[in-house]
């Protein structure tokens, strides 16, 4: 399962990055802060995509449904439920998919994802956040479990890559 979020500073996170929430926002977690996910080109489902229409163009209730209003379809003569249209939609205006907007990162929650790891990981290694980067964990009963390495890290690069299990 995973989802999409805006950057604290708007800017695209570099893919395989663990991140953390400051308020609805998104950033690089740092040590002890809590993994909220990493970025992800591997979704399977992304929750609060946004694909079709901008999120708030229908009115919502206080749990988050849609608010429906009975209207008359003049073809047919019979009422039909719609969704309110909020009145701050702006029906002309072109919208762009948040995966396609430099904002939006897609943030993978549980499974296998790529994360970006430094040279102290190895497969069967917990991790924890380092500046978005994963480094080896000292706490075994982390959540977040090295099952593979794809790249090795590189002094280069400045990291390495591997698969990780999250849950």
């Amino acid at each position: 399962m995973d989802f999409s979020c805006i950057h604290l500073d708007g800017k695209r996170i570099p893919s395989g990055t663990i991140v953390t929430l400051e308020k609805n926002k998104i950033r690089p977690a740092q040590k002890s802060e809590f993994m909220l996910g990493v970025i992800s080109e591997t979704a399977g489902t992304v929750l609060g995509s946004a694909e079709v229409y901008w999120k708030d163009r229908y009115l919502k209730n206080e749990f988050g449904d849609l608010i429906y209003e009975d209207v008359l379809d003049e073809k047919t003569g019979e009422y039909v439920k719609m969704p309110v249209e909020n009145s701050e939609w702006k029906s002309k205006k072109e919208y762009i998919p948040r995966d396609q907007r430099h904002e939006w990162n897609i943030i993978g929650l549980v499974g296998q994802v790529y994360v970006r790891i430094d040279e102290t990981v190895e497969v069967g290694n917990s991790i924890e956040a380092n500046d978005g980067m994963a480094t080896k964990s000292k706490d075994s009963s982390q959540r977040w479990r090295v099952m593979e390495i794809t790249k090795p890290y590189s002094k280069k690069d400045g990291y390495g890559v591997a698969i990780c299990f999250i849950r």
